[in-house]
Formats: C-alpha cells, sequence, structure tokens
C-alpha cells in the first residue's frame, strides 16, 4: 500500500519545480536556449543543454529536447546563408497559450503586436518575431507552439563581450518555480560602508516563501514581527546578475457620489527614502520595510544542488533600486 508521505512528497517536489505549470518558457528566456559556444568549427548553432537541463529536459540529440513529465518539445532549427542567418526554436506544450499572449504585450519587451498570433521587433542588425500556433500534431497528439524566429546579418554579436554569436547561458530559469527562502545579512569584513546581503532559495520548509510567476513578475510572503502573513510583490530581471524592483505601496479609495455612483481608486502611498546600513536592518527585523530592502537589490546567483543563493550588496547611503515603505507589517 502507497503511504500518504509517499503521495505528498512528490507532489511537494513538483510543486516547487513548477511541472504543474506545464509552460516552461516564455518570451525573455528564448534567446537563451540556442548558442554555438560548444559547436566546433562552423557547426550550426545547437540547443542550450546547460540551461535546459535545469527545466528537466532530456537531450535528445542537439536541436531536439523533450520534458519526460509535461512532454514539452523543444526543437532547432538553423539555416544559414551569405548574408544572413535564421535561427527557429519552436516550442511544443499542452498549455494554453494565453499567457503567453499576455506576456508578449507587456511594454518591457517593447515587441510591435502584428496580430493576435504574431508579435515582432525589427532592427537593422536583427529582427525577432514570435508566432503562436494551435492545434499542432505532434507524435499524434495536438499540441500549441511557440514559434521563435531570430534572424540576424552575420558578423552580429548577440553579446559584444562574446566572440560567439549565442554564448553558453548558465542563468537559472526561475520562471514558473516557486522556493521556500531566508534572508541574512553582515557588515563587510572588507569595507566598512557596505552590508553582504544574502536570500537563500532551497525546497527545504521555512515560514516565507517566494513564486517567480513568469519570467517577469514575482510574489513573496514572509511572517511580519507578530508572526502574521504578509506579501510583497514586483518585478525581476534575470539577466547576468538577478534583480528586484517591489511595487510601491498602494491603498484603495472608494469616491461616492451623489445619485449612488461609487469609483475605485488605488492612491500610490509616499515612500521616504532612509539611509540603510546593517544598523538601520537591526531596527528593521520581520518589517515590510526589511524585506522591501531585500527585494530592492541586485545579486549574484549560485547553484549548489537543489539551493540557490542570492549575494548582493547594500552600500551605506544608497536604499537600492527602489524606495521602501515605512509602515511595519
Amino acid at each position: 500500500m502507497i503511504s500518504k508521505k509517499q503521495i505528498v512528497i512528490p507532489l511537494l517536489f513538483m510543486l516547487l519545480c513548477g511541472y504543474v505549470h506545464g509552460q516552461e518558457f516564455f518570451p525573455s528566456n528564448f534567446i537563451h536556449l540556442v548558442t554555438d559556444e560548444t559547436g566546433q568549427g562552423n557547426k550550426p548553432a545547437i540547443l542550450n543543454e546547460v540551461y535546459l537541463k535545469k527545466k528537466g529536459f532530456n537531450r535528445i540529440n542537439d536541436t531536439l529536447y523533450v520534458h519526460p513529465l509535461s512532454h514539452e518539445k523543444l526543437s532547432l532549427h538553423a539555416i544559414y546563408t551569405g548574408d544572413e542567418s535564421l535561427i527557429q526554436v519552436s516550442y511544443f506544450l499542452n498549455h494554453s497559450l494565453d499567457q503567453f499572449r499576455l506576456s508578449l504585450q507587456n511594454h518591457d519587451l517593447q515587441l510591435q503586436k502584428v496580430n493576435e498570433n504574431h508579435y515582432q521587433s525589427v532592427a537593422d542588425q536583427y529582427n525577432i518575431h514570435f508566432l503562436l500556433k494551435t492545434g499542432q500534431t505532434v507524435d499524434g497528439k495536438k499540441m500549441n507552439a511557440i514559434v521563435f524566429n531570430f534572424r540576424f546579418k552575420n558578423g552580429t554579436r548577440i553579446n559584444s563581450t562574446s566572440q560567439y554569436h549565442f554564448p553558453v547561458s548558465g542563468l537559472y530559469p526561475f520562471q514558473h518555480t516557486k522556493w521556500f527562502f531566508t534572508v541574512k545579512y553582515q557588515k563587510s569584513a572588507k569595507y566598512g560602508d557596505e552590508t553582504d546581503l544574502y536570500i537563500r532559495l532551497s525546497k527545504e520548509k521555512t515560514p516565507n516563501t517566494i513564486e517567480f510567476l513568469n519570467d517577469l513578475e514575482f510574489s513573496a510572503t514572509y511572517l511580519d514581527k507578530n508572526g502574521k502573513p504578509q506579501t510583497l510583490s514586483g518585478t525581476y530581471n534575470n539577466g547576468q546578475t538577478i534583480a528586484f524592483q517591489t511595487r510601491y505601496p498602494t491603498k484603495s479609495k472608494t469616491i461616492k457620489y451623489k445619485g449612488g455612483k461609487t469609483l475605485r481608486t488605488e492612491e500610490v502611498l509616499p515612500a521616504p527614502l532612509p539611509v540603510y546600513d546593517s544598523a538601520g536592518l537591526n531596527k528593521l527585523k520581520n518589517t515590510a520595510a526589511y524585506f522591501h530592502v531585500f527585494f530592492n537589490q541586485s545579486y549574484q546567483v549560485a547553484q549548489y544542488q537543489n539551493r540557490l543563493l542570492l549575494t548582493g550588496k547594500l552600500y551605506d547611503g544608497n536604499p537600492g533600486i527602489n524606495s521602501r515603505p515605512n509602515n511595519n507589517h
């Protein structure tokens, strides 16, 4: 007989790793899915095994990867001509394309909408096209598809510091993952005006959780000084480092008019810019302002088996990327 523990533990692992979400990749991830750095000589670009393994995909060959649980597939097709080249990544999934379509409309991506199933970015040296297709037959099954076309003039360097068009990306694909987290800080032993910040992400249960909702947004839940759960949310940018920025605190307000009409508005509350250092953090422990300090910084990311350690710095006199709320939740 299978015990409850035997069922719950694998299910929890799947939830934390993001398998139940189905869709694993979003617009900002696609450029990291290919590389020519591991190719030999003039070998065409191949799918990036370093990146895909972190999402649980198995390598079939250089141009095809399959996820053993969700059965999602990634295939690569490359065409090289005399003047320009085309890299095409097709992502087959069982998931609805609605969320991906919404992601394509994010202003930060600067994509132009051609129609509901076609978004593009056109520049002199290269252009990007996202094509959404439903009801594609793959191995006798109906799946949806996201086709990423990257066309570039030969000689273009996507990363100006690299000799390759597509350097190997070792970034951790945070999107659609959920972690338990702890935070820690200590005065820098080397520089007196710096405080070292640490965010530890793991699968080991703690009172605090963070969920990366897609490739741009996150939501974190923590216990305040009274032991009550509180939530903060914002955006993150997963480039060479991961940078967090929380949203400004808001307050709902309802205006009542004569005749019974009402109007509900969101008012952005003022947030002062105090100076933060280790002494200031001591006073803020387990308040909203305390966690906003940690989630308005940039961090280096190091992976240790199933744990991730985010390491950043807080400079005396510099409050970080964003201002903090002064409420003491």
